[in-house]
């Protein structure tokens, strides 16, 4: 019999397996072997009943969640003056705190911070955004490689717009830039830079060029396909019509004015703003179901880091265990039914076991 280095996850399961299909067992076996899932079997097969085994017979096993875009200087004063419109919160609250990470103390601490709560929650992969501060955004990615979470993370660049305290011209940032992409490409193993435009309407097209030319020389990404919910930004006819021609679409969650960096949130308010765009409506669109944010969670969203989001056979294997049982109830839930109460109820207690590339985190 062939040996395997493995493991297997016993107990509730529920993973996409595309934007309308949903598998929900109350009792199945996922097998990793080599940060690989093997595949979700209601009876396991004979060539896996030697890996050893984790009982989570009354809790859920989901694939990992992809947060597309947050923001992490934003998390110190996440849900601090949000009756204040966009552009005024952004220059009168946000970019004042993003000056203190200038001080790498305070970027050490504020991070620390940031990173810890991304770890218990239930997001396994994310992109990261710092500020515009070189030696804080490689402090930021020590961090996030040390949780053992994958993630593209880079410093959030604008030079045009802003007030001029916090502009850096385009020509000054591409030896910077260009240093930090040499090291970090040969620094980290799941840690990988990423550029980000602050706003398109806030570069000009010579720092937009810089991006472009850096994007080829060095192989990062200078944007992503990044579909955002929040507030009333969610534009349901747009994304449908992207997943209606087979595009992924995944979920954002930042910080600051969203008050937490819960993908559940994210989900819950994906669900929430398309019913109030359905029913404004002349068109007879349907709002997202849950099927649908499920998908944008987790297969939508890890489509950007290779295959990963499911536990179809070839995926890699992330995964979290979420235990529902803070939550009493007489009636008994399908693991569907249990995922689908969390988007109103859960928090970070609900997670209870963390799995990224096959390794455990907790």
């Amino acid at each position: 019999m062939e040996e395997h280095t493995g493991f297997v996850l016993h107990g509730g399961v529920l993973y996409s397996q595309d934007k309308d299909t949903l598998v929900s067992l109350p009792d199945a076996y996922v097998v990793c072997v080599d940060g690989v899932s093997q595949g979700v079997f209601e009876e396991l097969p004979e060539e896996f009943e030697n890996l050893p085994m984790e009982d989570c017979w009354d809790k859920v096993i989901v694939p990992g969640f992809v947060n597309l875009g947050v923001h992490a200087p934003g998390y110190q004063i996440r849900g601090l003056s949000t009756e204040l419109d966009d552009e005024t919160w952004r220059d009168g609250v946000l970019l004042p705190e993003e000056e203190n990470y200038s001080d790498p103390t305070y970027a050490a601490r504020a991070y620390d911070i940031f990173v810890e709560n991304l770890f218990v929650g239930a997001t396994t992969r994310a992109v990261v955004s710092g500020t515009r501060h070189m030696d804080a955004t490689v402090k930021l990615m020590d961090f996030l490689e040390e949780a053992g979470l994958v993630t593209f993370v880079g410093p959030s660049l604008a030079d045009q717009g802003l007030a001029g305290e916090f502009l850096v011209p385009a020509k000054s940032m591409m030896e910077d830039l260009e240093k930090w992409l040499e090291s970090a490409g040969e620094k980290y193993e799941r840690t990988y830079p990423v550029l980000i435009p602050r706003e398109p309407r806030l570069c000009t097209e010579e720092l937009g060029q810089i991006l472009l030319d850096l994007n080829v020389g060095y192989g990062a990404m200078s944007s992503l396909l990044i579909e955002s919910y929040h507030g009333l930004k969610s534009d349901l006819a747009l994304t449908r019509e992207k997943m209606d021609q087979g595009l992924p679409v995944g979920l954002r969650r930042g910080s600051g004015r969203c008050g937490d960096i819960s993908i559940f949130s994210a989900m819950r308010d994906a669900m929430n703003v398309s019913k109030l765009q359905a029913a404004e409506s002349q068109d007879g669109m349907e709002p997202f179901s849950f099927e649908e944010v499920f998908y944008m969670a987790t297969l939508g969203g890890g489509t950007y880091f290779g295959e990963v989001g499911s536990f179809e056979e070839g995926y890699e294997f992330d995964a979290v265990v979420i235990d529902d049982s803070n939550q009493d109830t007489l009636y008994e839930f399908e693991p569907r039914e249990r995922i689908e109460r969390l988007l109103d109820c859960a928090d970070d207690r609900n997670v209870v076991g963390k799995y990224v590339q096959g390794n455990k985190l907790y």
